[in-house]
């Protein structure tokens, strides 16, 4: 069965090249053989991410590949979506997320592609390495981060996020409260846009009242 290139790189198929080719340098690093030794698992992990990219970027075996994708699942069947992450990989790659969207504009930010970003990072598999590391330092910061990336999320988006975190969130009370707050922090800002326009309307008429009575 062929492997998912995209939950391997950790990018959705939206993914441009430069975002494909900066996951990529991330993840060849950070699983290098140079950096491990004689750990076996890296070097396959390491082939892994290289055949991926190298997959992913050149025309011809992308769309051989891609053909080969879709014909198996028009059958029902999936490909595979082993991740190239470990816990620490997580945080890193939660830490990227979360400074890219603070310096997006909160009005023309797309929730949507965002919060499918933040799915193809949080994989089944990733959640249970998530759930079961011992470092809460790890657990905890990859979990406020994605939480943060969130914060101009609509109530819906944010209710979807939090479902998504929910296998971590559950066992960790200061996480569940963190949640909790995002979610009700989404509905008062829905509030307020709905709120926004009719108060700036009602400004706008008070004050032309105020010019005309001058």
């Amino acid at each position: 069965m062929p492997k998912d290139y995209y939950a391997i790189l950790g990018v959705t198929p939206l993914a441009g090249p430069d975002e494909i080719r900066r996951s990529y340098r991330r993840m060849a690093k950070q699983c290098h053989p140079d950096r491990h030794g004689s750990d076996a698992s890296a070097g396959l992990r390491f082939q892994e991410v290289k055949e991926a990219y190298e997959t992913l970027t050149d025309p011809v075996r992308k769309e051989a590949w891609l053909q080969q994708r879709w014909r198996l699942r028009s059958m029902g069947l999936a490909t595979d979506r082993r991740p190239a992450t470990l816990p620490a990989d997580l945080l890193k790659a939660s830490i990227a997320l979360e400074q890219e969207t603070a310096l997006q504009d909160p009005h023309r930010a797309d929730a949507d592609a965002l919060l499918r970003r933040i799915r193809a990072l949080l994989t089944a598999d990733a959640l249970d390495l998530l759930r079961q590391e011992a470092d809460p330092v790890i657990r905890q910061g990859v979990c406020r981060r994605l939480l943060r990336c969130g914060r101009h999320f609509g109530p819906d988006t944010a209710a979807a996020l939090l479902r998504l975190l929910e296998p971590v969130t559950r066992t960790d009370a200061a996480l569940a409260a963190e949640a909790d707050k995002l979610l009700r922090h989404s509905r008062h800002r829905q509030v307020l846009e709905r709120v926004r326009l009719p108060l700036l309307l009602l400004a706008t008429l008070l004050a032309c009242l105020l010019i005309a009575r001058a």
